[in-house]
């Protein structure tokens, strides 16, 4: 059986950011980026023009961003799946909270990545 390759959208404010996670998820071969975000509403608009089944989300967007995107994303019922990248467990418990499916700490290990990956390519739509 094939491995699912997941078309990912990344969303961060900083472009810094979005290089560094664009970096990683370029070396997984299960990952497939289809573009990119500076803020919510180009990615919801990204979510609703490309139907990526990813949405990797730097933990750092202003203020109630991050939930507003993630809520939005489920109101509206699509079927894109979020994983949340945090640096500090105040990050995580926020991401948690906003309804991210998936939280995956910036020093996590590979591993731990395929994982979550894998896991949310399982999730039914």
């Amino acid at each position: 059986m094939e491995p699912m390759i997941m078309s990912t959208v990344i969303v961060s404010a900083s472009a810094i950011m979005e290089s560094s996670i664009r970096s990683i998820f370029h070396s997984l071969s299960s990952v497939r980026i289809i573009g990119s975000a500076a803020g919510c509403l180009s990615a919801l608009q990204l979510v609703r023009e490309e139907k990526p089944d990813m949405l990797v989300i730097d933990a750092n967007l202003p203020g109630q961003e991050l939930k507003s995107l993630l809520q939005q994303i489920k109101q509206e019922g699509l079927a894109t799946r979020s994983l949340v990248v945090t640096a500090t467990r105040e990050q995580e418990r926020r991401a948690v909270a906003a309804g991210a499916d998936q939280v995956f700490p910036r020093y996590g290990s590979n591993d731990q990545l395929n994982a979550m990956i894998s896991q949310l390519g399982r999730v039914d739509h």
